[in-house]
């Protein structure tokens, strides 16, 4: 990647997945059941590595959904599910960076009414710049930038990489 900073590589990131399915279970060991919001498209890949993890060392019973956002407009996404069917339900919310944490915010708002038992984050990078009131409970890194930084998180057939652009 041209003009871009290695922040993360392959192997790294693997070790904060496997230390965050370790963090979900001690949070979550009592629960029969966990849902996991992956937001489109490299949270939902991240959540589905995490699942991966989850179900090697963890009994409970997980439901993976993703969650499809327009981010420059996200009151004109289109929900592909009924928050209200989680009713009861312990929520995670994975994304890959948050940045001001306008989209955690916006998709924990979905919530907002509606009787679940908890709703909680997770991100790999949280870049420390909030303008939302959203604090991931999950933090794979968390990595001081300039507002002008980009954080870039892709993923190849050898895993997923970050980036500094």
């Amino acid at each position: 990647m041209k003009n871009a900073t290695l922040i993360l590589n392959s192997e790294k990131i693997d070790r904060i997945i496997t230390r965050l399915a370790y963090e979900i279970y001690e949070h979550y060991y009592d629960s029969e059941e966990l849902i996991i919001l992956g937001i489109e498209k490299y949270g939902f890949n991240l959540a589905k590595k995490i699942l991966d993890q989850l179900k090697i060392i963890s009994p409970i019973k997980y439901q993976l959904y993703s969650i499809k956002l327009n981010k420059k407009n996200l009151p004109q996404s289109k929900i592909n599910f009924d928050p209200k069917q989680f009713s009861g339900k312990e929520i995670l919310i994975v994304d890959d960076v948050m940045n001001t944490g306008r989209v955690l915010y916006y998709t924990a708002g979905l919530f907002h009414n509606q009787p679940v038992k908890s709703v909680n984050t997770l991100v790999l990078i949280n870049r420390n710049h909030p303008k939302f009131p959203v604090f991931p409970r999950f933090n794979g890194m968390q990595l001081s930038t300039t507002l002008k930084d980009h954080v870039e998180v892709t993923k190849s057939s050898k895993g997923f990489k970050a980036y500094l652009k």
